[in-house]
């Protein structure tokens, strides 16, 4: 599905993923009747899209989408129902309007221009990781720069696991250490990331409102009194001083607090080392967004929810998988208008259909000094209007254009307030590699649901043995607001007493109890882990169910036994336990005629080994091998 460089460039072709702050070209390319499939342009030297990208064709004709408006159980006209929402927010005496912070920042502005004629209060959703960074950094005299630029970098200071977050984003940063091989990659960041593979030096903060911030203080200052384990960072700003095009990444994971700290003191950092600075963020028009919120009046979301609105109007954003079930007024009616359903819209006694924001052309902002104007992807379903047609079908006045000139440091969530009290270790949110965001929008999509079905808890060895669970084993999470089963994934680098988990699985961010007068969204909270009482799968720890054996529900073929051991789909204890089966891939590392022999395990690790292609190897490990027996027991 590659293009050819010399025929297509992104000079070429204005569509534009904003699942990230990259802002990749792309192009939709006809595979057949009603068929499309992502193509990918030249992008910088780089032609690609990360998995999230790709899945923006699917999204365009999911079977789920919302092709026409729906008034509790009843279908209506797109028109009247646009007429129903602008009564209803007249008609209310607190009502209250939230964008999705991913739209084009016309429509914000048009938005915000129709809040303002029926009497609303309107914000803008952002992820609070996106919004603290973006006003912890905009307002400095820092010198920015796009992720293309980081190709040309001579030392590197990462801040957080952006070859997950951001993976287009490795590609420069390898560009990078292929010109300079001996370029420092310094990182403050979790150990067991993909990121961490290719660090020099490496710090792991603590989870706390704050700490990674200090760690940049500490670089900066010298000072490192107030750190755990704070010797690593000792010596860190030396190989960025000293480096003639030294650039800071930098990404932030957790809450608006933590955030705006981090930014405030990367912007303090990088004059003192004469470093440029790429920020990324998971919203591709978040500093769009947030700037123009800043320029029309709009109020931080803390405010908005304090006072909890009688009548509120969601605008394609999914709140309730975003922010979590508490954070939302309980007694509302509540307005929809977006393209998919999610929990939000079966709630809505008002649901109104519209447009992608890559199905309508428009401007956003992908970083300080990077405006792009994109075209259309693909066209919507005939009959879904816009969102501004939708605006201006309700009464809203036409020709509205947003100002992102000026640099922005509020609407500012207020200070994060004492977290609900709870026992175990401290957890966090960790961005998934494979879902957007907060997963409300990439789980429909095959790709994303078949590779990452269910959340995953990254703890310390110490943790789970204490716990009682094992690498790949399923877990329960006890938090303030209710418990989540995970696969667990067991790390012998990572910091005990802390843990991070799946971001974009709205059950786990249900666990926080996130509230707008407690832990605000992001910020890391108290749980405890246990060991869970239903049966899993030995080798792709899905779940198990019992029928005359544990067979593994994810693949028929196979199986694991009450005792954890590995035995065939055809038999589970016929022909003196040499059960064979056919593997099947995802579930079982190789595809051919498999033998299990009781007496055979492997010298280095313990596991029982199978006999593949002429040789017994270890079931754990496809490498590892023990020694031939004289007769052969492969099955000819």
């Amino acid at each position: 599905m590659s293009s050819d460089g010399s025929t297509q460039t992104a000079d070429a072709t204005s569509a534009r993923c904003l699942l990230c702050s990259i802002g990749c070209p792309v192009r939709a390319t006809r595979a057949g009747p009603d068929h499309y499939i992502p193509d990918y342009v030249p992008h910088a030297g780089y032609v690609g899209l990360c998995g999230r990208g790709s899945v923006l064709v699917e999204l365009a004709d999911h079977p789920e989408r919302l092709l026409e408006a729906r008034q509790g159980e009843e279908a209506v006209e797109t028109a009247e129902a646009a007429a129903g929402i602008a009564e209803a927010l007249r008609g209310g005496s607190s009502p209250a309007i939230i964008v999705d912070g991913n739209t084009d920042i016309d429509t914000l502005a048009a938005v915000g221009r129709f809040a303002a004629d029926v009497g609303a209060r309107w914000s803008v959703y952002v992820p609070p990781a996106d919004a603290g960074l973006v006003h912890g950094l905009d307002a400095s005299e820092t010198y920015f720069i796009g992720p293309e630029k980081l190709a040309d970098a001579d030392a590197m200071l990462v801040i957080g696991n952006v070859f997950a977050t951001h993976p287009v984003a490795s590609h420069w940063i390898f560009k990078a250490r292929a010109t300079h091989r001996q370029m420092p990659l310094l990182l403050i960041g979790d150990p067991a990331t993909a990121t961490a593979k290719f660090a020099t030096r490496l710090y792991q903060p603590r989870l706390g409102v704050g700490e990674a911030a200090r760690a940049v203080a500490a670089i900066r200052t010298g000072r490192t009194d107030a750190l755990a384990d704070a010797g690593v960072l000792a010596g860190w700003k030396e190989p960025l001083a000293s480096a003639k095009k030294p650039a800071i990444v930098v990404g932030a994971e957790m809450g608006y607090a933590d955030a705006r700290a981090l930014g405030v003191e990367v912007a303090a950092l990088a004059p003192g080392v004469r470093a440029t600075v790429c920020p990324l963020t998971a919203y591709g028009g978040a500093w769009g967004a947030l700037r123009t919120a800043a320029a029309s009046g709009a109020i931080c979301p803390v405010e908005l929810f304090s006072n909890p609105p009688d009548v509120l109007l969601v605008i394609g954003a999914d709140l309730e998988s975003a922010m979590g079930t508490k954070a939302l007024p309980a007694a509302c009616e509540l307005l929809y208008v977006g393209p998919m359903p999610n929990r939000l819209s079966g709630r809505a006694s008002l649901v109104v259909p519209a447009a992608f924001s890559f199905e309508t052309a428009g401007r956003t902002l992908l970083g300080p000094d990077r405006p792009i104007q994109f075209e259309p992807l693909m066209a919507p379903p005939a009959g879904v209007p816009t969102v501004r047609e939708i605006l201006r079908m309700a009464g809203a006045p036409a020709g509205v254009t947003a100002d992102v000139s000026a640099p922005c440091s509020g609407p500012e969530m207020p200070a994060a307030g004492k977290a609900e009290p709870g026992e175990g270790i401290c957890l966090a949110l960790a961005t998934d590699p494979i879902h957007f965001d907060d997963g409300s929008l990439t789980h429909l999509a095959s790709w994303p649901q078949s590779v990452r079905a269910r959340p995953v808890l990254l703890m310390a060895r110490s943790d789970a043995e204490a716990a009682g669970v094992g690498d790949a084993q399923a877990a329960v999470i006890d938090g303030p607001g209710g418990s989540v089963t995970v696969e667990v994934v067991v790390s012998e680098a990572h910091r005990a007493g802390q843990a991070r988990a799946s971001a974009a699985f709205a059950e786990v961010r249900n666990v926080f109890g996130w509230a707008w007068n407690g832990a605000k969204p992001g910020t890391p909270v108290r749980v405890t882990v246990r060991t869970s009482a239903r049966r899993c799968c030995r080798l792709c720890a899905a779940s198990a169910a019992t029928r005359r054996a544990w067979r593994c529900v994810r693949r028929a073929r196979c199986s694991a036994t009450s005792a954890g051991w590995w035995r065939g789909a055809s038999s589970v204890a016929g022909d003196a336990g040499r059960a064979r089966g056919r593997a099947r891939s995802g579930c079982w590392p190789w595809r051919w005629w498999v033998t299990r022999s009781p007496s055979a395990t492997c010298a280095r690790t313990g596991w029982s080994a199978v006999w593949i292609r002429g040789a017994w190897r270890c079931a754990r490990r496809g490498r590892c091998g023990l020694r031939r027996p004289k007769r052969s027991r492969r099955k000819d």
